[in-house]
C-alpha cells in the first residue's frame, strides 16, 4: 500500500540505491570464481602476475572454504569477491580445499591495487578483464533492479498493486 517497494526492511523511497567507490576495497588477489553444482566457490582462473598466481599456493579448481577465519559457503559470488578485496598491502588468510581427497590448504596473501584504467594494445591483461567483469556484473545487477522497479511502476500505473 502507498506504492512503496520493500527492499530488505526499507523502501526505495526511504533507502535510495547508492553506488559508492570504497577505497578500503581497492586491492585484490587476482582470483576469478565460479560456483559448482554443490554451491562451493571454486577458483576458476588466476590472473597472471597477481598475488594468487605469484604465490604458487592456489590452483584452479581449489574450493575456497574460509576468508580470514569466516566461512564463505553462504555468500554469493559477488559478496565473496568483495570479501577478498581490501586495502592495498593488507593480508588475507584463505582456507582452501584441494583435490578429490579434500586436502586442506592454508594460504596468506597480500592484496595489490586493482587497475583503474583499461590497457591498450593487442594483449589485454587478465587484471583488466577481471576488473571489466566486475563492472559488468555490477552494471547488470543495477540494470536488473531498475527493470524490476520500472515493471512495478508500470503495473501500478495500470491498476496493479
Amino acid at each position: 500500500q502507498g506504492g512503496r517497494l520493500s527492499l530488505r526492511g526499507g523502501s526505495l523511497r526511504d533507502d535510495p540505491v547508492k553506488l559508492v567507490y570504497d577505497a578500503t576495497r581497492s586491492a585484490g588477489l587476482g582470483i576469478g570464481l565460479t560456483k559448482d553444482k554443490l554451491g562451493n566457490h571454486v577458483v576458476k582462473k588466476l590472473a597472471k602476475g597477481w598475488p594468487a598466481e605469484q604465490s604458487g599456493q592456489i590452483q584452479e579448481k581449489d574450493i575456497i572454504l574460509e576468508v580470514d577465519g569466516s566461512a564463505v559457503f553462504n555468500l554469493d559470488t559477488n559478496a565473496l569477491l568483495q570479501t577478498l578485496r581490501g586495502p592495498d598491502g593488507s593480508s588475507v588468510d584463505l582456507l582452501l580445499q584441494r583435490g578429490t581427497e579434500g586436502t586442506l590448504v592454508e594460504v596468506t596473501l597480500t592484496r595489490q591495487p586493482i587497475p583503474t584504467k583499461t590497457h591498450t594494445g593487442d594483449d589485454k591483461s587478465a587484471a583488466t578483464a577481471l576488473l571489466s567483469n566486475t563492472f559488468a556484473s555490477a552494471t547488470a545487477s543495477v540494470g536488473s533492479l531498475g527493470e524490476s522497479v520500472m515493471g512495478l511502476v508500470s503495473r501500478k500505473g495500470k491498476g496493479g498493486s
